[in-house]
Order: structure tokens, then C-alpha cells, then sequence
């Protein structure tokens, strides 16, 4: 089976790569993309060069299955479609969110938890949980009390979810 990733060369250029890929470990499910999410902001910065990518990779994203040098992206909704063990054959068909880079396959640790996602949510909104925590993380981190104001500066998705929380909260 091979898995299909989206990487940047030395010059910031993208490139497809093809490289082979296991079958899951026991403790491992085997993940098809279904979406996965494209960062205007740090994905912009790291094509530009504004952002050192190893300093990105090593110090802000959850580890990943890819041993790809420069890959891109961090938020992906895929269908389990392989379990390296019977005892997780439950799991099969089940949509999940994973911070992953732009590939076609991943190979998910179960041990690490996995982020299941509810029915009620279509694939296409389930690819902002990553923004989504950074916004919750953001209106913890301000303590805004209720009836004061607050400025959020930015209207992109982080912005817009933030704001909506905080509407909530009111």
C-alpha cells in the first residue's frame, strides 16, 4: 500500500511524494484522509520562510506517524479502514480527527487516544477541531468575566471562534 503526501523541497516548493507504508501494528488503526485542513496562516508563513520549519515541527505540533522530512499540515479527518489487532476491529469505519500532516494514509497509535468523530458532525466542520482548541485555549488563557468587553482582534477562523465562544459566555 502506498501513502501520498503533500511536502516542500529546500526552496519552499510543494511536491507530491509516494512512499510505501506498513500495515498497522497491533496498537496502530490505519487512517484514510477524508479532508484534511489547510492553514492559511502557518502554512503561508512556512512557503514565505517567516517560520523556521523544524522549529514549527519539533516545538508546536503533536508527533506523526510521517518520517517525511518538511511535511505539511497538522489537521486531518480520515475513515479507519485497518486495525492491527481483532480487539479493535470495532473501530472500522469510524471517522476520526488526527493532527496529521496532507497525506492519503496514517498509521495512528490507539494507546495515544483517538479523537472520534461524532455523527452529528459533518467531516467538512470536523477539520477546524484543531482551530477550535486553539480558540478555547485562548478565551482560558484571557479569564474573561461575564458582561465584559473584549476585543478580538482578527477575523479569520481562530478570530470567528473565539468570538463565538465568547458570545456564549456574555
Amino acid at each position: 500500500m502506498y501513502r501520498h503526501q503533500l511536502v516542500f523541497d529546500q526552496h519552499q516548493n510543494p511536491k507530491l511524494q509516494s512512499s510505501s507504508i506498513e500495515p498497522p501494528a497491533p496498537d496502530e488503526v490505519l487512517v484514510k484522509s477524508l479532508y484534511s485542513g489547510i492553514s492559511s496562516g502557518t502554512e503561508l508563513l512556512l512557503i514565505k520562510g517567516g517560520v523556521e520549519r523544524r522549529r514549527l515541527t519539533d516545538d508546536y505540533l503533536p508527533p506523526t506517524d510521517s518520517n517525511t522530512p518538511n511535511p505539511s499540515g497538522y489537521a486531518n479527518v480520515g475513515k479507519i479502514i485497518a486495525v492491527g489487532s481483532d480487539q479493535y476491529s470495532d473501530l472500522l469505519g469510524r471517522r476520526i480527527f488526527s493532527f496529521s500532516p496532507h497525506q492519503s494514509l496514517s498509521k495512528l497509535s490507539v494507546k495515544n487516544g483517538l479523537l472520534f468523530v461524532p455523527e452529528a458532525i459533518p467531516s467538512k466542520r470536523a477539520i477546524f477541531f484543531a482551530n477550535l482548541e486553539t480558540a478555547v485555549s485562548l478565551v482560558q488563557d484571557g479569564r474573561p468575566r461575564i458582561g465584559e468587553r473584549v476585543a478580538v482582534v482578527g477575523a479569520g477562523i481562530v478570530g470567528q471562534l473565539v468570538s463565538r465562544l465568547l458570545a456564549t459566555i456574555a
